[in-house]
């Protein structure tokens, strides 16, 4: 399908829907000059003053325009009754309004002579009109900032963004065996560091530690941490010293969690095996 044969029903559509629009402006706007007239001799018929008749229409053909409105605004909710109820007024209102007309149309010589019961209905439309415009403009007010909800699949790459650095490993760059820092040889006096017990932690680590390791140790040739050859040669020294080696003290060593510890313990004693 080529970009003519797509842009074509749309720009179509559009013109159509213009036109109607402005025929529809047109239509609304002659109906209710007519029905103006008529409902505000109906007014006068009914008692209301000449100089405040003209309000009566107003009112009641505004009342339909806000009726729309809401049947707009609330043609989402939830509840049936208050997708109705707007409509309801719209039809009662649009009644009101066709009544009226009817009824200046019985008239003689442009005089409308109401019955008492008529009259009465006539002046309590405006109180009533008050009324229930009050009430949807309430029930409208609450979606005045109302947005649709996020999806759960939008809120997981945010949720996941802050989660990233506790997930993530952390590869430093420092060697096996690294020089104590001067900073902590001078604030600190030299002493033995007793070697850490294995323990389970109840959760996996994920921050590095600093500490720095054992003046007394002896310096192996630096390496990068995460070569298998070399924590392999590392826990062979350690072993050959004496000294027990678990996944804590591995974790401890390279600055990872305690499942990445006992991850690298098991690969380099594989290593090792490997070489015997």
């Amino acid at each position: 399908m080529s970009v003519t044969e797509r842009v074509a029903p749309l720009m179509l559509r559009r013109t159509l829907i213009g036109a109607s629009a402005t025929g529809a402006g047109a239509v609304a706007l002659l109906a209710f000059a007519m029905s103006f007239d008529a409902l505000t001799e109906l007014a006068r018929g009914a008692g209301i003053r000449s100089e405040i008749a003209w309000m009566w229409p107003v009112v009641v053909d505004g009342s339909m325009v806000v009726a729309t409105a809401a049947a707009l605004v609330l043609r989402t909710a939830a509840d049936r009754t208050v997708r109705a109820y707007p409509w309801a007024q719209l039809a009662l209102f649009a009644l009101i309004s066709v009544i009226g007309n009817g009824l200046h149309a019985l008239s003689s010589g442009g005089r409308v002579d109401l019955p008492a019961l008529v009259a009465v209905a006539v002046s309590g439309v405006p109180p009533v009109a008050l009324l229930l415009s009050t009430h949807l403009l309430v029930m409208m007010l609450p979606r005045w900032r109302w947005t649709t909800p996020p999806s759960p699949g939008s809120v997981a790459p945010r949720v996941s963004a802050v989660q990233e650095p506790a997930v993530v490993e952390p590869r430093p760059t420092m060697s096996l065996s690294p020089e104590p820092s001067s900073d902590v040889s001078q604030h600190e006096p030299e002493k033995q560091v007793p070697e850490p017990e294995p323990a389970e932690p109840t959760a996996d680590r994920a921050e590095p530690v600093s500490s720095p390791t054992d003046p007394a140790e002896p310096v192996d040739e630096p390496g990068p941490i995460d070569e298998p050859v070399a924590l392999a040669q590392w826990i062979q020294d350690q072993e050959d010293q004496g000294k027990s080696v678990s996944g804590q003290v591995v974790a401890d060593r390279l600055g990872v969690s305690l499942s990445t510890g006992k991850r690298r313990l098991k690969a380099a004693r594989e290593q090792l095996a490997a070489q015997a």
